[in-house]
């Protein structure tokens, strides 16, 4: 499945998200700033996502809504962690997928 793992930056818990999902769970994830990257760039990966999983449940209005369809919200919550490899972060992300098996099964 291909997975637009969605945060404000893109930099620490999209990218804490899409690599779980790619190593863990063998899924195509990418991760992606809808503060910082274009509406046109975030249109090409909007329609080559099947899934857009925004970190924040806030962040669902900065997805276009003709994306909706696909729109998944995995509450991570803000960047406390700063450093997407820090611990405390990867076992939020752990116990959030582990409700979460509509990602983690292909």
């Amino acid at each position: 499945m291909r997975i637009l793992c969605v945060c404000r930056a893109g930099v620490v818990r999209s990218v804490a998200l899409a690599k779980i999902l790619k190593e863990l769970f063998n899924q195509d994830a990418l991760s992606v700033s809808w503060q910082y990257n274009s509406k046109e760039t975030l249109d090409i990966l909007y329609n080559w996502a099947d899934k857009i999983v925004v970190v924040v449940k806030d962040y669902k209005v900065k997805i276009p809504s003709k994306y909706w369809s696909k729109l998944s919200v995995t509450d991570i919550g803000e960047d406390n962690w700063h450093d997407a490899t820090n611990p405390e972060l990867i076992d939020k992300i752990y116990a959030v997928l582990a409700k979460r098996n509509d990602l983690t099964n292909g």
